[in-house]
């Protein structure tokens, strides 16, 4: 069975839940990138993903997000 790639617009408490479940299930899913409002908080998110063991990308473009070839976008 091949991974469920996914990638997420905005980064609140219901995407945090989505990351969690992606971790949690490595073998079914992966998260390819989230979508966040600046750069600033783009390199915010990445930091805090680092520092819990599985780096997420995170971009304040769309177009970046969607060249990770993900499955769909929650």
């Amino acid at each position: 069975m091949n991974k469920v790639r996914f990638a997420i617009v905005g980064y609140g408490w219901r995407a945090a839940t989505w990351i969690r479940i992606a971790r949690l299930c490595p073998d079914f899913f992966e998260v390819t990138a989230c979508v966040v409002r600046s750069r600033e908080r783009a390199d915010e998110v990445m930091a805090a993903q680092a520092a819990l063991g599985q780096p997420v990308l995170a971009t304040d473009n769309l177009e970046e997000a969607l060249a990770t070839n993900p499955d769909f976008v929650l």
